[in-house]
């Protein structure tokens, strides 16, 4: 969601205006997540315990859904409805978007992730009208003007966050938890959704391996709380706070951990990932961390391709591609990132006066998270290059990677008319068309989509 955001400014006054009327009475607190029971681990929503039975087993598919608002979720969901479309020879009618393995999002490509995650391609009969030709902005400035919210905002155990929670969960997700999740069937994608510690500055994946370090039971976690910590932009959402839950002995040190923290030299990645985990571990026990505060995951990932890439390069990450490439798994590795990225205009260059300290906080928050995506997009697809050119088992896998971005859009004045959309949580009806015209053609334009289709059988 992390983008410029075009016109967001206007509601964030607004709602700091509705919530000035809040009357200092009642009290509320926010959801807490369960502490694991007292007989340990439990299975839970992980991604080694994942059935992946009837998929193509040699296909590994990764699908990663940036962040944007709306504009995202549209992006995201018209590319889908496209994957859903490729038809797949001697699968029994199966179709490209069937074998998506893993989806990985952040912020606005959380919505439609997770709304996959549950009802499959039952996304392409209401979504729309759910949430993407929904005014959201709307709707949560009229729950804040709402009398009866007015108690529970005015209660320091229960911000804005949670209200917009609270709304997700009882108009878009119905109440499901990440046991409904796990229960969705064996043919869905492991979804992953990623918000960012804010005092880490890491991502934070809402698995049940992440939530093992907090020492608490993803299952009975609702869905949309996950999805609100993901796309919690700074100043106009609170973070979303979670428990870190003393340890009772249920779960060990995960052994990796001491592994990651000797990678240093080596390999730094690994070794923050160790860090962050065993700061988990020690603020437990020491209640140094007793709470862990979530913020948008564009703040450390704006393009949901982080995790990918640490699990192409390391064999401690959650879900480890490279493992799984060196036990000869899969034959084919195939990575769509969804990228909805803008590039709004801006008149600063053409005044001799100053930007004002709005421009100037945009563009400190998200000019070094674009360039961040733009890394992130670069070492995948040179590390799936590498290791298509490397030797041994990694030599033998047939790799794929398609980015669909606006800036492959040809005409130039409807590229500019797509870079202009605003991040929000509301689009207008032509523009969501808009959207969902582009973003099919921009996969089908795609040369490495076509490459991709037809190494697949695709009709």
């Amino acid at each position: 969601m992390l983008a410029k955001m075009a016109g967001g400014w206007r509601w964030q006054r607004a709602w700091i205006a509705g919530l000035s009327l809040a009357l200092p009475t009642g009290c509320a607190h926010f959801p807490t997540n369960d502490p694991l029971p007292s007989t340990g681990a439990t299975k839970g929503y992980r991604f080694r315990d994942h059935a992946l039975s009837a998929k193509d087993k040699e296909t590994f598919v990764v699908l990663a859904l940036s962040g944007g608002g709306t504009r995202a979720a549209t992006l995201a969901y018209s590319v889908m409805q496209e994957m859903s479309r490729a038809n797949l020879s001697g699968t029994n009618g199966r179709t490209l978007l069937d074998e998506v393995d893993v989806i990985s999002s952040v912020s606005g490509g959380s919505f439609a992730a997770a709304y996959y995650g549950l009802h499959g391609n039952g996304i392409f009969e209401d979504f729309e009208d759910r949430f993407l030709r929904r005014n959201i902005q709307k709707d949560l400035f009229w729950q804040v003007l709402q009398p009866m919210n007015w108690p529970r905002l005015a209660s320091f155990r229960y911000d804005r966050v949670d209200m917009a929670a609270d709304f997700y969960d009882q108009t878009i997700f119905d109440s499901a938890t990440y046991g409904d999740l796990a229960a969705a069937g064996e043919d869905r994608p492991f979804v992953i959704l990623n918000a960012t510690d804010m005092s880490l500055g890491s991502r934070f994946e809402f698995t049940q391996d992440q939530f093992d370090l907090l020492h608490s039971n993803l299952s009975t976690f609702p869905v949309a709380r996950a999805v609100a910590a993901s796309s919690a932009f700074p100043g106009l959402l609170s973070p979303i706070r979670l428990l870190n839950h003393p340890d009772q002995g249920q779960v060990g040190k995960p052994g990796w951990i001491d592994g990651a923290l000797q990678s240093r030299i080596q390999n730094p990645a690994s070794y923050r990932r160790g860090s962050d985990a065993a700061s988990y571990l020690r603020g437990s026990s020491t209640k140094d961390r007793r709470f862990v505060h979530l913020l948008d995951g564009g703040i450390s990932d704006n393009i949901g391709l982080r995790g990918t890439l640490d699990g192409l390069s390391s064999r401690s990450a959650a879900w480890s591609l490279l493992d799984l490439i060196e036990k000869k798994q899969i034959k084919r590795l195939v990575v769509v990132a969804v990228d909805a990225k803008t590039e709004p205009p801006t008149d600063w260059d053409q005044r001799a006066s100053a930007p004002g300290i709005l421009d100037v906080m945009m563009t400190v928050a998200t000019s070094p998270m674009d360039n961040y995506s733009a890394d992130t997009i670069h070492f995948v697809s040179e590390t799936l290059k590498q290791l298509g050119n490397g030797n041994g088992s990694a030599s033998d896998i047939d790799f794929h990677f398609v980015h669909v971005t606006f800036d492959d859009v040809k005409d130039a004045g409807l590229r500019e008319k797509l870079h202009q959309l605003p991040t929000s949580f509301h689009l207008t009806n032509d523009q969501v068309d808009l959207l969902l015209e582009v973003g099919p053609q921009l996969l089908r334009d795609s040369p490495s989509y076509q490459k991709l289709l037809k190494a697949m059988g695709s009709s």
